[in-house]
């Protein structure tokens, strides 16, 4: 959860727990009850609009599997992820909270590329951030370089921008990145894990 200000930039971020890895359906009803309750608190409190994702759960799993958050992307099923959208909205019309609802298409990626090392943002965080920008109707543009793009384990990847098409769409352009950025992470996964099982060697040779 991201709070921002007028203009899009981000006041104050919040991770709220939610573990239904093992919790049978009324356990994880109850778990996602209080998740939501406690997002549209912060809402209330803060005297701001809450702004979510479409439910779309075939195009959010695929967004996980994308950058490979395989844990998340196990964990998340359609009955969890439409309950929670549920109570969401269910919890914020009671208190008075209004609840829109935006395109989640590239959200991860936009994040990630532009505002996560910007603000020093977890990617999610990052995702989070956009949806907000995106309902306010600010620009989506990709920054001008591409060089530092977290990889999600803690380094960054790097490629050319590709050339933009200006009769199309702005998103015709992420999704060209996406492609590049999913063609990057794999090499860098298969250079890791070539180093990891390759000869040992030591660290100095005196």
């Amino acid at each position: 959860l991201i709070e921002t200000d007028r203009s899009g930039n981000p006041i104050q971020d919040h991770t709220i727990p939610l573990d239904l890895y093992g919790k049978n359906q009324q356990q994880a009803l109850a778990l996602i009850g209080d998740a939501c309750a406690h997002a549209v608190e912060i809402a209330r409190k803060a005297g701001k609009d809450l702004v979510i994702e479409k439910l779309d759960f075939s195009e959010k799993r695929a967004s996980l599997a994308e950058f490979n958050d395989a844990q998340r992307s196990r964990t998340l099923s359609s009955f969890a992820y439409g309950k929670i959208i549920g109570a969401l909205k269910s919890r914020a019309w009671r208190q008075g909270v209004r609840c829109h609802e935006v395109n989640p298409a590239f959200t991860s990626l936009i994040g990630r590329v532009n505002y996560a090392k910007r603000y020093g943002l977890t990617i999610h965080h990052a995702a989070a951030l956009c949806i907000g920008r995106r309902f306010c109707g600010f620009s989506e543009e990709p920054s001008r370089r591409l060089d530092a793009i977290p990889d999600g384990k803690g380094g960054h990847v790097a490629f050319p921008v590709p050339v933009r098409n200006r009769g199309k769409h702005v998103w015709s352009l992420w999704r060209k990145i996406n492609q590049n950025l999913r063609v990057v992470l794999v090499a860098q996964f298969r250079a890791a894990k070539r180093r990891s099982t390759g000869p040992h060697k030591p660290a100095c040779v005196t």
